[in-house]
């Protein structure tokens, strides 16, 4: 590969990772907007009671934080707390039906 060759092949490249970073805040800016959207639903459904969701908004934060000095991490960390949020969730609702299933016990038993 000639000097001229090599220089436009390392241009190429730094355009592609440039893209990719580009790509990944903006994905990441709208991921965390759908944390916090989940978050919310959570509280609005009264799940919150069975979980504790202050290490989810920790980890929302760090995204924050990261995110323009690393997007690529940023996007990794994201889809972490994704599925973070969507565990907690089936875990108060698992929790919030044994709760159900003991209060309907306990006034059958009455």
């Amino acid at each position: 590969m000639s000097h001229n060759d090599q220089y436009y092949y390392e241009l190429e490249r730094r355009r592609q990772e440039q893209i990719a970073r580009e790509n990944a805040r903006r994905d990441v800016m709208n991921a965390i907007a759908r944390h916090r959207q989940s978050v919310q639903k959570i509280i609005n459904e009264g799940l919150n009671k069975y979980v504790s969701l202050q290490n989810i908004n920790i980890e929302i934060q760090n995204i924050e934080r990261i995110v323009s000095s690393d997007p690529l991490a940023a996007r990794d960390l994201s889809y972490r707390v994704g599925s973070d949020i969507n565990y907690l969730r089936n875990e108060a609702l698992s929790r919030k039906r044994e709760e159900e299933r003991i209060i309907r016990e306990q006034k059958n038993k009455k």
